[in-house]
C-alpha cells in the first residue's frame, strides 16, 4: 500500500510540473483586458466542512469523508504566494491574474492514493483551442520518463452542466499501474482542468466524478 501511495504521490509531481512546463507568459497589454473581463469573478473557492464551491468555475465538490485536502495556506505556498493575501479576496484575485497556472483544490485519499486536482492554466495564444492544449498535454505525458502513460480514451463528457474534452490514461511505474483522467474546458482564457487519479480502475474514477455538481 505505501509503494501504491508513493506512486500517486509521484503522480501528483508530474501533473504539477507538466502545467509549469506548458504556462506562457501574456504581455501587459493582454492581462490589461484579461482583468476587465475576470477581476470580479476568478476565486480560490471556498470550504465549508467538506465542501467546496467555486463561482468563477461553478463547481461543487463533495469530499469523502476519510480524504485529506490541501489548506488554503498549503495552496497559496504551491503557488508561492505569501500569506498575507489570505483573508483579502480582491488582493487574492489581483494576484491570481498575475499567475499563468492557478491551483484551485488538491485533494487525496491517504489510504488509497486516490486523488483530485483542480488548477487552470493560461496560454498566449489567444485563439488556442482544446484540441491544440490537449494534444500538448498528450505529447508531454508521453515525453515523462517516471512514468509511462497510455492514451486508454477521448472523449467527450458532460460534468456538472458543462461539456468537457476528458481523456483517460493508464499509468505505471515500478509495476504499479494507476488510472488517470483528465477534464478540460476553457473558461475565458484559461485552460481549466480536472485532474482524477486511481490506482484502481475506471468505474472508480466515474464515480469521483459524481461528487462534482454545478453551484
Amino acid at each position: 500500500m505505501k509503494k501504491i501511495i508513493k506512486i500517486s504521490c509521484i503522480a501528483l509531481i508530474i501533473v504539477s510540473s507538466l502545467f509549469i512546463l506548458t504556462a506562457c507568459t501574456t504581455n501587459k497589454k493582454d492581462k490589461k483586458t484579461e482583468e476587465k473581463q475576470t477581476k470580479k469573478q476568478i476565486t480560490l473557492g471556498k470550504w465549508s466542512g467538506n465542501t467546496y464551491t467555486n463561482d468563477y468555475l461553478k463547481i461543487k465538490f463533495e469530499m469523502p469523508s476519510n480524504w485529506q485536502r490541501y489548506s488554503d495556506e498549503e495552496i497559496l505556498e504551491v503557488m508561492k504566494i505569501g500569506l498575507e493575501y489570505l483573508d483579502n479576496d480582491e488582493k487574492i484575485t489581483e494576484k491570481l491574474l498575475e499567475l499563468n497556472n492557478v491551483s484551485f483544490l488538491m485533494a487525496s485519499d491517504p489510504d488509497t492514493g486516490s486523488s483530485v486536482i483542480m488548477m487552470s492554466e493560461k496560454v498566449a495564444l489567444k485563439n488556442a483551442s482544446i484540441k491544440f492544449y490537449t494534444d500538448v498535454l498528450k505529447k508531454q505525458l508521453g515525453s515523462v520518463t517516471a512514468m509511462n502513460y497510455e492514451l486508454y480514451d477521448s472523449k467527450e463528457e458532460e460534468i456538472a452542466g458543462e461539456n468537457y474534452t476528458a481523456m483517460t490514461f493508464k499509468a505505471s511505474s515500478n509495476g504499479i499501474d494507476m488510472m488517470q483522467k483528465y477534464y478540460v474546458r476553457k473558461i475565458d482564457d484559461y485552460f481549466f482542468s480536472i485532474i482524477l487519479t486511481s490506482p484502481d480502475n475506471e468505474d472508480f474514477l466515474n464515480e469521483m466524478v459524481n461528487s462534482i455538481s454545478s453551484y
